[in-house]
């Protein structure tokens, strides 16, 4: 598991129980591509998609109940994170393998989460 994403814990069980399934879900999604399991890249990409929607909709909850100033930058990457990962599910949707690896999601999905894990700072108030 990514260090920086599990270095912040979430006193709310259910957001740290959705992070924890955001980020199992990213990896076996990379995995499936790295090892060559291309058949499963639509279903994964669909499974995490699921995820992040559900754990960001809860994560922005939590700041818009704590009147975080962070809430407004913080919606907005996840915005950019669910774009990005729509046009990687359309890709998979299609059985374009090549243009999901293109995307290069073993690169800038563990980045995001990385840099993303930065600003889950603000869910521990």
């Amino acid at each position: 598991m990514n260090q920086e994403w599990t270095a912040v814990v979430c006193p709310d069980g259910k957001i740290q129980a959705l992070r924890t399934a955001l980020l199992e879900d990213a990896e076996r999604l990379v995995s499936a591509l790295g090892t060559g399991h291309h058949e499963q890249l639509d279903a994964l990409a669909r499974q995490l998609l699921a995820t992040a929607q559900r754990q960001f909709q809860a994560e922005e909850q939590r700041l818009r109940g704590a009147r975080a100033p962070s809430l407004e930058r913080h919606s907005m990457e996840h915005e950019r994170f669910l774009a990005d990962l729509g046009a990687m599910l359309s890709l998979a949707a299609r059985g374009d393998t090549r243009g999901v690896a293109a995307l290069k999601p073993d690169r800038w999905i563990p980045d995001w989460l990385a840099a993303h894990a930065r600003t889950d700072r603000d869910l521990l108030a």
